[in-house]
């Protein structure tokens, strides 16, 4: 997936701003401004913390320390913000300081866009894994017209029917449009996890979560990055940024890699997609072979 490639290049800060004890007052205001206890100095090697209001020089120790190649996502990566006090750890390159990274970086946009990107894929998947199981967007419709009149739950009835409306007003774009361009994620979900379905996709429980069924992790974190929110929080309380939330959201995206993980392999094996990706390979062996070399630089770039 497109979140696991990122870098701490691509997210910290390299306009760095260096303690200088000819310029103290300075850096007391930046620190505060920032809600930050510490500045890097210019050496690469040290760092100078605000204790009791007094700037204490500090070594930078390994476990401060990420390389500008490493990926954000990480596990040990993770763990280093988790474990850290500071809640800031210091990029480099070799032995030389080239960025700062808070945690709350990972709210820049360009997380958000790669995340983007493989919640489309997700979505785009669950679409092909349907029409391969011989679905179409009847099928949604008649599960929300079951739904409805089995649901007892205001809130989730007038869901149901606002959606089934939307759909039986819309049948000349049923009628024009791709099998289910019409349909929401949260329809294509909610579908494939019900009964209805014979849960023909199913969302399992997972328990770190206030929501305990997997599409209902999805969902959220959809709704977080399509609307470019940030999935980075701030404490109500203390107006700084919450390391729950970036451990929240780094579990979330995992359980979105491990649904798209099973919804592709359920494609790749799906006898229909063999058949066709068998009949496209034997004809670009064919035009390969009777038009040799260039259609196989075309095909493959050789």
């Amino acid at each position: 997936m497109n979140y696991k490639k990122l870098t701490f290049e691509e997210i910290m800060q390299d306009k760095i701003l260096y303690y200088d004890k000819e310029v103290e007052s300075a850096c007391y205001n930046i620190c505060y401004t920032l809600k930050i206890d510490n500045m890097p100095g210019y050496d690469s090697n040290y760092y100078y913390e605000l204790v009791d209001n007094k700037f204490v020089k500090k070594q930078i120790a390994d476990n401060l320390k990420l390389e500008i190649s490493d990926r954000i996502f990480e596990p040990q990566n993770i763990e280093k913000f988790k474990n850290n006090n500071h809640n800031v750890l210091f990029v480099y390159s070799g032995k030389i300081l080239k960025g700062i990274v808070h945690f709350a970086d990972y709210n820049r946009n360009i997380v958000l866009k790669r995340i983007q990107d493989d919640v489309l894929n997700f979505e785009l998947n669950l679409r092909e894994f349907l029409v391969l199981k011989g679905k179409t967007i009847y099928d949604i419709i008649k599960f929300y017209e079951d739904s409805i009149s089995k649901e007892n739950k205001e809130r989730i009835l007038n869901h149901y029917e606002r959606r089934l409306n939307f759909f039986k007003n819309k049948e000349k774009e049923i009628n024009s449009l791709g099998e289910f361009q019409l349909c929401e994620l949260s329809d294509l979900m909610d579908y494939c996890n019900s009964s209805f379905s014979n849960k023909i996709f199913k969302f399992e429980n997972h328990e770190d979560f206030d929501f305990k069924i997997g599409n209902h992790i999805i969902g959220p974190l959809r709704n977080v990055v399509m609307h470019g929110k940030n999935p980075i929080e701030k404490d109500i309380f203390s107006s700084i940024f919450s390391i729950e939330s970036l451990i929240k959201f780094h579990r979330s995206l995992e359980i979105l890699k491990y649904y798209n993980s099973k919804l592709e392999e359920l494609i790749y094996t799906n006898e229909d997609y063999q058949l066709s990706v068998k009949l496209e390979n034997q004809n670009k062996l064919k035009i390969i072979h009777e038009h040799h070399p260039r259609a196989l630089k075309y095909f493959i770039g050789y």
